[in-house]
């Protein structure tokens, strides 16, 4: 009697078919979409040991192409940022403006990826300081730092994900009479995601 191929037996094909549907539907949906494209940060900022407090903007625009992988994600950002800070220093009123631009890379951390950790980098910016009747300053200003978001919930239903952040930079006036300091901001941040 004459046998066909291993391969022809009854169900020998069905076999790894059912198994290829199974790892299909044990994949989520947003597995393949990529992560954020774009976000905004609104928070509360303190600057020169918290005795200057304002308010801190900025945004990212996501750029280049998808690393592969099980979540695509595009990791560097291009941002925008500016800063208001209000306070007195040695019992002199201050105004303080700050504003830049740079490069970000974000790095995806968990299963549901709600965990955001990022670097950045302020490469164009500058700042202006008014010292009230005793004048007022201004210098070019670079600056780098590290971020952290914390997202509430990262389902793959939900397209506008809001995070808890939290973020630390170090800036440079490059005026010799304005000291370096750090800046540290807390408050929310909202990706955008593809539809």
């Amino acid at each position: 009697m004459r046998r066909g191929p291993v391969g022809s037996r009854p169900g020998a094909r069905g076999l790894p078919r059912s198994w290829l549907l199974l790892a299909m539907l044990a994949c989520p949906a947003g597995a393949h979409a990529s992560d954020h494209i774009a976000d905004v940060f609104f928070a509360a900022s303190f600057i020169r040991g918290s005795k200057l407090l304002g308010g801190h903007v900025s945004g990212a625009i996501a750029i280049g192409k998808e690393a592969s992988g099980e979540h695509p994600t595009r990791h560097w950002s291009i941002l925008g940022d500016l800063s208001l800070h209000v306070g007195s220093r040695e019992e002199i009123d201050q105004t303080q403006v700050t504003f830049g631009a740079g490069p970000r890379y974000a790095i995806p951390v968990g299963e549901r990826r709600r965990h955001h950790l990022f670097f950045q980098a302020l490469l164009w910016g500058g700042q202006y300081t008014s010292d009230g009747p005793g004048g007022s300053d201004s210098s070019a200003t670079v600056g780098a730092g590290v971020g952290y978001d914390l997202f509430w919930r990262r389902d793959r239903d939900i397209k506008k994900n809001l995070a808890i952040r939290c973020q630390v930079e170090y800036l440079f006036p490059l005026s010799s009479d304005v000291r370096s300091y750090p800046r540290l901001s807390l408050g929310l941040a909202w990706h955008k995601t593809p539809r």
